[in-house]
């Protein structure tokens, strides 16, 4: 009866050890609290309409019982998290805590999987929600960057498509800063992501670059840190 989970990484901790080939397992048990786990396929849906799915469908799963938080793993070569994390929060109830992950695929970028009780897929997502009025569900990060350069203004983009940054093409101004290392492109973009911050620099969230697509000069860009991984 138990609940399973599954998905790729870029490296896994244990403890004070990283390690790109090990498998971890986490497995946790409550006494006054249930599991109800939601998957979903992006099948053209877009990542905020697959947040919103999964959030409706763990509320049906849940009943009267309340959700105490959420985690949520999503394939991490298509999925917007931040777009996802937001259809999960506009379905949820407000204030409900959520948690999770893009998936990845090491310094590859081809090929990442998300699991759930048997079902599985690239372009998937998956989430369980605890529930129950005996637990509490806290979550927190912390990131370890420091930028180097000066700051530079996005000039154009779409979504989580970059093309411009100070009027000049976003691909050919990074590759810059990469120098030799640019030739391992996208591998290397997971040792120099990009730091966004707001225009009044309020608040600043670290991008993960996905992929790069010389021909367009354009660096398209993920959300793993805009939430906890």
């Amino acid at each position: 009866a138990a609940a399973v989970l599954a998905c790729s990484t870029a490296g896994q901790i244990l403890g004070s050890r990283i390690d790109t080939a090990p498998l971890v397992m986490s497995v946790s048990t409550f006494d006054n609290a249930d599991i109800v786990c939601a998957f979903t396929v992006e099948d053209g849906k877009g990542s905020h309409a697959m947040g919103s799915e999964l959030g409706e469908q763990l509320i049906e799963l849940a009943g009267v019982r309340p959700i105490a938080g959420v985690m949520v793993f999503g394939g991490g070569l298509e999925t917007n998290g931040s777009a996802l994390v937001d259809g999960l929060a506009m379905t949820l109830p407000p204030g409900t805590a959520l948690s999770g992950g893009l998936a990845a695929d090491g310094p590859r970028f081809g090929r990442t999987w998300v699991r759930c009780n048997g079902r599985e897929g690239q372009d998937c997502v998956a989430a369980f929600a605890v529930v129950g009025d005996s637990v509490t569900f806290q979550h927190g990060s912390q990131g370890g960057w420091d930028g180097f350069g000066p700051v530079r203004t996005i000039t154009r983009s779409t979504g989580h498509v970059l093309y411009e940054l100070d009027g000049q093409p976003a691909l050919s101004l990074y590759k810059q800063y990469l120098g030799d290392r640019a030739q391992d492109l996208p591998g290397s973009a997971l040792l120099f992501p990009l730091s966004v911050q707001a225009p009044d620099g309020s608040s600043a969230v670290v991008r993960t670059i996905l992929s790069v697509i010389p021909p367009a000069k354009r660096v398209l860009i993920t959300d793993h840190a805009a939430y906890n991984y």
